[in-house]
């Protein structure tokens, strides 16, 4: 009984911390993909097309897993479940279930943060400031005296430089 109930508690914080991750994952891709967001923003798209777009390869990247998983599963399952001297026989809708559940936790923490940058004013993912890295100094202090220039390049080397 006690057992029981420490695996049951163990297997709730696992989900959570799994379901932490994905939303990490979500939030990640959508900020890789902020400025591809607002030029759809400006040509005129609406909050439900960069919805899907945003949620399309993240669907795809579900099912991927859940196909993988679904026969490594009930193999395993199947073979643990036969040393019992009570047997039960596994069904489809098992996994099902545990599939379809995957699927719409990760359908609704992309949905969420596809909303959230299908909501942002696309002219604020354009004044970000972000930062190109060279090894040499010359050439960033060439792209820094750039009027226009978008990204601010920064010297990964270690030795002090003057311009000339």
């Amino acid at each position: 009984q006690r057992a029981g109930s420490i695996m049951s508690t163990l297997t709730g914080l696992g989900i959570f911390v799994a379901c932490l991750g994905l939303f990490a994952l979500a939030t990640f891709m959508a900020q890789q993909r902020r400025h591809e967001v607002g030029v759809r923003k400006v040509l005129g798209a609406s909050t439900k097309d960069i919805e899907f777009l945003l949620t399309k390869r993240f669907v795809l990247l579900v099912v991927l897993a859940i196909v993988l998983a679904t026969p490594i599963a009930w193999w395993f399952a199947k073979d643990w479940l036969s040393d019992f001297a009570y047997r039960i026989e596994l069904r489809w809708p098992v996994f099902a279930l545990a599939g379809g559940l995957a699927l719409i936790l990760s359908v609704a923490s992309m949905s969420f943060q596809a909303l959230r940058a299908a909501g942002t004013f696309p002219v604020d993912t354009f004044r970000r400031v972000e930062f190109c890295f060279s090894t040499s100094p010359y050439l960033c202090e060439l792209w820094n005296k750039i009027p226009f220039a978008l990204v601010e390049c920064r010297s990964t080397s270690t030795y002090p430089f003057t311009w000339p």
